[in-house]
């Protein structure tokens, strides 16, 4: 077997954004649905990752920013556009099972309290070498 192409790189750029995305889209049609709590906790998700990821792309380029250099679209467009989208099904979300600031601050707070437990775990017991 070769090397990678460049073709093939990018699809399994694609593929983790495309799967958080489609969490997102389960996410906000469990809450408009059902009104589940779940659902909005499964959107949530989705959009804090893929923003951090975005903000990461500072340093150095997440999924989507590769596949839009892949595709001649430029670092920025498809990372700030799944952004926004996942944040405008959020925005749904919210209003739809009525959340307000406290609520939405708490989500952020938990969600960056795990996601630093995690990177610190990661740091403490796999160093790199």
């Amino acid at each position: 077997m070769g090397p990678i192409s460049d073709s093939d790189l990018c699809l399994i750029a694609a593929a983790g954004p495309l799967i958080t995305i489609a969490q997102g889209a389960v996410g906000f049609w469990l809450v408009r649905r059902q009104r589940s709590q779940l659902g909005f906790a499964l959107l949530y998700m989705a959009f804090f990752m893929r923003l951090l990821a975005t903000g990461l792309t500072l340093f150095n380029p997440n999924d989507e920013a590769r596949v839009g250099q892949f595709l001649g679209v430029g670092t920025w467009t498809l990372p700030v556009t799944v952004v926004a989208g996942l944040f405008i099904l959020f925005l749904f979300a919210s209003r739809e099972l009525k959340l307000g600031f406290r609520e939405q601050f708490f989500c952020f707070f938990v969600s960056s309290a795990v996601t630093t437990l995690i990177v610190g775990v990661d740091m403490a017991f796999w160093r790199r070498g």
